[in-house]
């Protein structure tokens, strides 16, 4: 078995977050990507809405130079231990590492005005630890109905989906708890992301409708 990556740095799939914008009508205005790594969150964002502005925290300092292009505000530091100055953010958009996945969603709620959106692993609902906390703010869930690899090779072993939690219906006691299933993603459009991302030349962009394959 592979070595996990230090600071579980896994560059989330652009046809992810295209899957979630197109099911969940998110609003524009500042946003935070606390587990920055190499942007890879806010450049799939980029590719389809052009109303998110972005601050952006990463533990590694290797990844400044890639973020400041993308984000006017980056911060290297360990995201635990700090904190948002204001004005604070819509929403948070991550993939946080799975080790500490509940630890950041309580620690984005503190900052955040309205959202805080995870991409995780769909087991993040079935444990004894995170059980009151899941009780108390129940997320709406978003499964991907493919797998996505976070290391270029293949396709993934585990079910993924993001989480939402919506400050507004806490606080009104109207708690999220829905199931949303998101769309296929065909397998050209994972082959054209993985090359767009990971490849040695970036492809030229392709027309609409390129992705019609059937999955």
């Amino acid at each position: 078995m592979d070595k996990r990556r230090d600071y579980d740095w896994y560059p989330t799939p652009y046809w992810c977050i295209h899957r979630l914008l197109e099911r969940f009508k998110l609003p524009g205005g500042l946003w935070l990507e606390p587990c920055a790594g190499d942007g890879a969150i806010i450049k799939a964002v980029s590719e389809v809405r052009d109303d998110f502005r972005w601050n952006a925290v990463e533990i590694q300092a290797v990844a400044a130079p890639l973020l400041r292009p993308l984000c006017p505000s980056v911060v290297i530091t360990d995201f635990l231990t700090w904190q948002h100055p204001t004005p604070l953010p819509v929403g948070v958009l991550t993939n946080p590492p799975y080790t500490l996945s509940l630890q950041f969603v309580e620690h984005c709620l503190s900052m955040v005005r309205r959202y805080v959106i995870m991409l995780m692993p769909l087991t993040f609902l079935a444990s004894k630890d995170r059980n009151d906390f899941l009780q108390a703010n129940p997320p709406s869930v978003f499964p991907l109905p493919n797998r996505p690899s976070f290391t270029h090779k293949g396709s993934g072993m585990t079910e993924y989906g993001f989480f939402a939690w919506d400050k507004q219906r806490i606080a009104k006691k109207k708690h999220y708890g829905l199931v949303i299933p998101l769309a296929k993603t065909s397998k050209a459009e994972i082959a054209y992301y993985k090359k767009r991302q990971y490849g040695a030349h970036q492809p030229p962009l392709l027309p609409s409708g390129i992705f019609g394959e059937k999955t």
